[in-house]
């Protein structure tokens, strides 16, 4: 059994399977007018060749006839093709690894001075008093400014702090006290206010971003930084074909060399024996599980404390295995290019997933 392509359900007429894989499984057997009996295999592996060159879980059951088909989540490989025949694949595989997510930070009252540099945050600062006290100089001095002018009752000299704010309301984007009545103020007041167009356009870019980007620490965010650390264990499932890729391409060197002898030298076993268990573990915390996409995929959209990163690797698809020449092969076959071009495929997809 694996989530959404195959599961059962125990009902008073006995075992009940459903899922993606069933369902396609059902149009097969509609296309071609065929009964099936469904039954588990019993040590519930989907199968690796053994170290006597025996074939374990659904493959071996194929290939000691006790079963006619295999109907799973079986990851299309060369290994498997040398014993079993397999159908076109109805599905694309891809591995990826799930962790569980980071606990949020602390809320930071301070977050809104984030967007800038403190740097900025002090030029920005030391701008106002520094174009408030040239403006004010420029009323003290020029001889068009409120100084040098007549004065009515109602005229006053336009001091520092007027000017302070003057320039303060304009970087608040909040206007202020029209004081700069002659040329020399007004150009000044124009570069202020570009200036304050920059700096606000600059804000506002860099908030929508540090608002949109995740407050988590992912500690890890693909599997080249999974294979780069040792703080987090990680594993996948025994007896997988995901596991002979990793123990075959370790014989390469390099970053599957160092995830495999990982994953081999870790105490407790890096490997467990069921994804439900695997999931388990990533759940407790300090612990990826590197396993198909689509299983990913769909127990990240049940459990909400869980998070899928880095890009798919090793992909493949998945077929449904039989013996080697069985007749009926390339009649299954065409029911899945079939279900692909009606669109059925992708239906069942939103239906699973």
């Amino acid at each position: 059994q694996e989530e959404p392509f195959v599961m059962k359900r125990d009902t008073p007429a006995g075992p009940v399977f459903y899922g993606f894989c069933i369902d396609i499984l059902d149009q097969m057997a509609k296309d071609h007018n065929f009964r099936y009996d469904i039954y588990e295999t019993p040590d519930r592996k989907f199968g690796v060749q053994l170290d006597n060159g025996s074939w374990n879980g659904a493959i071996g059951q194929v290939l000691s006839r006790h079963a006619d088909i295999a109907v799973s989540d079986l990851v299309i490989s060369a290994q498997r093709e040398e014993v079993v025949d397999f159908t076109k694949p109805y599905l694309d595989y891809g591995v990826r690894l799930i962790l569980k997510k980071p606990v949020d930070k602390e809320q930071n009252w301070w977050g809104f001075l984030a967007p800038l540099d403190g740097t900025v945050w002090w030029s920005i600062l030391g701008a106002v008093f520094g174009v408030s006290v040239l403006l004010y100089i420029l009323h003290r001095y020029s001889p068009y400014g409120s100084y040098k002018q007549p004065h009515g009752e109602e005229k006053h000299h336009s001091d520092l702090k007027e000017t302070v704010w003057f320039i303060i309301g304009s970087l608040m984007q909040q206007g202020g006290e029209p004081i700069q009545n002659f040329i020399s103020g007004r150009i000044l007041s124009t570069f202020w206010w570009f200036f304050v167009l920059i700096i606000i356009a600059t804000y506002t870019a860099n908030l929508a971003a540090f608002l949109t980007v995740s407050r988590m620490d992912i500690p890890v965010r693909s599997v080249q930084d999974l294979a780069g650390q040792v703080n987090i264990k990680y594993g996948t499932v025994r007896d997988s074909n995901l596991q002979s890729f990793f123990r075959s391409r370790s014989r390469e060197g390099g970053m599957y060399e160092r995830m495999w002898n990982f994953m081999v030298g870790s105490e407790p076993s890096a490997f467990v024996d069921t994804t439900v268990e695997g999931l388990e573990r990533v759940q407790q915390g300090e612990y990826a599980f590197l396993w198909d996409t689509a299983v990913l995929e769909y127990e990240k959209n049940r459990k909400c404390d869980l998070i899928i990163v880095g890009d798919p690797f090793y992909k493949g698809g998945y077929g449904f295995a039989m013996p080697r020449g069985a007749p009926y092969r390339d009649d299954l076959s065409m029911t899945i290019l079939r279900m692909q071009g009606s669109g059925h495929i992708e239906k069942l997809q939103t239906k699973w997933w």
